[in-house]
């Protein structure tokens, strides 16, 4: 079949919505459009499942969690009220039930954005076939399968998607409604809009869009030949928007009520309409990739080109779907500043921007096949190229799953976990499963360090503190809790997953004997200090590390030093990696916060254990293969010390056997 030369259909005569085709000449046999939108749908699938449990459950998602534990009836009260949580019940409820049916891993948790995210290229080409041509809908139906943006939120366990998808199958059953004036797609319309509404509430930038399709048909005085005479589909498209009107009213009222009225955003005042518009612009179409100072440009001349391209009737509904929820948008914003500080929350503007973009491809592959299809293809490439920044390191969601394993690798029986802020610790804890206890007291906003020393005096008992800490800046700016900690205790490590910040704070550093879980050492020097014991953090690892501290791994010890007599002068550890032949492959981290530092050798009581907490950077190219853990002491001057004893080689210490996997 040729769509270019192939006559008008009843459905391409349809009143005041007649669909032109935009001369899109491409060859498309009996049935093959219906297979490359199978592809395409397979396509969305495969890239929203790639990798799908490479991040951790970021905190929004945990909440999502949250929610989805409570039964049915707590779910649709809370949602309803818009007060606990600002988005309404509908995701949370299926959510509920999956979770039940599949578990709470990651994929489990993620499954139901996965399948709406995929599922949206259905509605997408059935909104562009009816708006620009089936060639225009295939392309847009390409374009919604790997969009980077789409894929991410398509992988994330939140409402986006499931909204996205359900708004626009809700705007394709009305434009059947306003071209046919059946009942069936007309309640259609209704169900689906009103479920995207209770889904996600900002969803509403969409009823606009209805509304003015709805004119256009009134304005069109001319009835022209149709399956249904225009006062029946006025009457139909009318009925769909008064049913989501009544159904979304009360929801829309307390919605209004909860937006708050700040004068400005965190950080500052609101950005102006055009930068924002151009920002939007560059991460709706190439997310994380988003940074080329022309991308914004080249998005906005091909959507341009696209609505200029479009037949008459296309080119105001195109129009009219693609710059009303951004007008919507920017008066929303009005009252409420903080909605339009997360590109996320107008997702629904995404599929208009990428039908737009496969109007322009449309007519330039109309008018100059071969240029066309080379621009198709360059565009898809650039997505392609784009959506491959998803997955790297540098773009990880918070990493809560590696906070939650290093503290479980690293902790003791006598540590105590601290979360800051205080509702972080829902993320956390949906990680940690260990038996260590995790406070999380502070939730108010700090300014005075005499809101910090209650609680934290009240944790001196424990022999490390682990401080989680995630989005601190409007709660505590001025990080009082973090220095309160650091003025008084050693550090024992610091730790980066993405969004988090992770660090131990030893509030003991003195034993009369070896702690449970030490290895004895018998290692002494020609000085009166002896290394008694240690223990190893992590045993086996990877030299290179790309989540909490790239792009180095780090190997942990804790070392047990005991002074056999009074020292008359300080000494500063060696902790090397090194292999058979003595070449060093990690070197231990100095930090001024450390014990060795904060407590130094020349204060050691004679005969008690002093605990020190180090960190051995390794070299990213060490070859996998086992090493040997050597340590050793300097004096001030930097001269090395011998060692000897039944746990020493070489003239240091061996603490143990460090094993570098591929």
């Amino acid at each position: 079949m040729n769509v270019a030369s192939s006559p008008p259909s009843m459905l391409q005569r349809r009143g005041g919505l007649r669909r032109a085709p935009l001369r899109c000449r491409l060859s498309l046999g009996h049935g093959l459009h219906l297979y490359l939108l199978w592809l395409f749908f397979a396509l969305a699938l495969g890239a929203r499942v790639w990798r799908l449990s490479d991040h951790s459950l970021w905190f929004d998602e945990t909440m999502s969690l949250y929610w989805a534990r409570l039964s049915p009836a707590e779910i649709w009260r809370i949602g309803l009220a818009l007060e606990q949580d600002p988005h309404p019940p509908l995701y949370y409820l299926l959510l509920h039930y999956l979770v039940k049916a599949l578990g709470e891993s990651e994929a489990a948790v993620r499954s139901l954005s996965v399948a709406a995210g995929a599922l949206l290229t259905f509605p997408m080409y059935g909104l562009g076939n009816r708006l620009a041509g089936r060639a225009v809908g295939l392309m847009a139906a390409l374009l919604v399968a790997i969009n980077p943006f789409l894929v991410w939120y398509g992988q994330e366990a939140r409402m986006y998607a499931l909204a996205l998808t359900l708004g626009s199958a809700g705007l394709w059953a009305f434009l059947r409604a306003l071209e046919r004036g059946r009942w069936r797609w007309v309640l259609a319309a209704a169900a689906a809009m009103l479920a995207a509404l209770y889904t996600y509430v900002l969803s509403a930038v969409l009823l606009p869009v209805m509304a003015f399709w709805w004119l256009l048909l009134l304005w069109r005085r001319r009835d022209e030949e149709d399956e249904a005479p225009r006062p029946t589909r006025l009457q139909g498209g009318l009925a769909a928007l008064i049913l989501i009107a009544v159904g979304f009213a009360p929801l829309a009222w307390r919605a209004w009520l909860a937006t708050a009225t700040p004068a400005d955003l965190p950080g500052g005042a609101p950005p102006s309409a055009w930068a924002l518009l151009l920002h939007w612009l560059s991460i709706w179409t190439i997310h994380k990739a988003a940074g080329a100072p022309l991308a914004p440009w080249v998005v906005a001349a091909l959507a341009a080109a696209g609505l200029i391209a479009a037949p008459a009737q296309g080119r105001l509904r195109l129009g009219g779907y693609l710059l009303l929820p951004l007008a919507t948008a920017l008066l929303l914003g009005r009252r409420d500043p903080l909605v339009l500080a997360e590109t996320r929350y107008f997702i629904a503007v995404v599929p208009a921007l990428l039908l737009a973009i496969a109007a322009c491809l449309g007519w330039l592959i109309g008018r100059q096949r071969a240029l066309g299809l080379a621009m198709l293809l360059l565009v898809a490439g650039v997505t392609l190229a784009a959506l491959r920044q998803n997955w790297q390191p540098q773009h990880r969601r918070e990493d809560w799953r590696e906070a939650a394993r290093y503290i479980a690798q690293h902790a003791g029986p006598a540590d105590a976990i601290l979360v800051h802020v205080d509702y972080m610790h829902i993320a956390f804890r949906h990680y940690y499963r260990g038996p260590l206890p995790v406070f999380f007291p502070f939730h108010d906003r700090l300014s005075d360090p005499a809101q910090v020393a209650p609680p934290l005096e009240g944790m001196a008992g424990y022999e490390t503190i682990w401080l989680v800490q995630s989005r601190t800046g409007t709660f505590d700016p001025s990080g009082l809790v973090e220095r309160w900690l650091a003025e008084r205790y050693p550090l024992v490590t610091e730790q980066y997953p993405a969004g988090v910040l992770l660090k131990g704070y030893a509030m003991r550093v003195r034993f009369p004997s070896l702690p449970e879980g030490a290895r004895p050492l018998d290692v002494s020097f020609d000085a009166p200090v002896r290394l008694a014991g240690c223990r190893l953090g992590d045993a086996r690892l990877r030299a290179r590390d790309d989540r909490s501290h790239p792009p180095s791994g780090w190997v942990h010890v804790t070392l047990y030093w005991q002074a056999t007599a009074p020292l008359g002068q300080d000494y500063l550890p060696i902790v090397r990696v090194v292999d058979e032949r003595g070449q060093v492959w990690g070197d231990r981290l100095e930090r001024a916060a450390s014990t060795i530092r904060r407590f130094p050798p020349s204060r050691w009581p004679v005969g008690e254990l002093v605990r020190d907490e180090e960190d051995v950077n390794l070299n990213p190219v060490t070859p996998p293969g086992r090493y040997r853990l050597a340590v050793g002491l300097t004096e001030e001057g930097g001269k090395e010390i011998p060692a000897f004893g039944a746990d020493a080689l070489a003239g240091q210490g061996i603490c143990g056997e460090v094993e570098i996997i591929p």
